[in-house]
């Protein structure tokens, strides 16, 4: 995958303890007060991963976020906001990103565009940053893939 999350394919996850151990962090983090932190869990034990850390474990882009860019910024569940989700996801707005998977793991005749970014909100909304146990595609991320462009030069930390 030739793009900034191409890095996260590439992990020796079941080879090397380090691919393990960035694994587990990516993957068992712990809910916490503050809005905008992230704990992983490894070992039974939380620990803190910097953000510049989860830059060069992963390989995404962490940089400064563009001017006006609120991470607070909630779109709004209008029809307009969801005319790409209805194309991309359809008419279910209360899909789990397992639904999602199970979209793309049961339809072998899914076009490429659609597969790619159905896979790209599987991997933000339901490894990078889910927000619940059973996790869902977030309306911010599902029009962010619209443009493949801004959506891999998004700053991610």
């Amino acid at each position: 995958m030739g793009s900034c999350f191409g890095n996260l394919f590439r992990l020796p996850a079941r080879r090397l303890l380090m691919g393990k151990v960035i694994h587990g962090m990516l993957t068992r983090q712990i809910i916490t007060k503050k809005k905008h932190e992230m704990w992983p869990v490894f070992g039974g034990n939380p620990f803190r991963f910097s953000l510049v850390e989860f830059g060069e474990a992963t390989g995404l882009p962490c940089g400064e976020f563009e001017e006006g860019y609120s991470t607070d910024y909630e779109m709004l569940p209008t029809e307009e906001n969801y005319a790409y989700w209805e194309k991309l996801i359809g008419t279910n707005r209360d899909v789990l990103i397992e639904d999602l998977v199970r979209m793309v793991q049961g339809d072998e005749g899914m076009p490429g565009w659609r597969k790619l970014r159905l896979c790209l909100i599987i991997i933000v909304d339901g490894v990078l940053a889910p927000t619940a146990q059973k996790p869902k595609p977030s309306l911010k991320h599902v029009n962010l893939v619209k443009s493949l462009k801004k959506f891999y030069a998004f700053q991610w930390g």
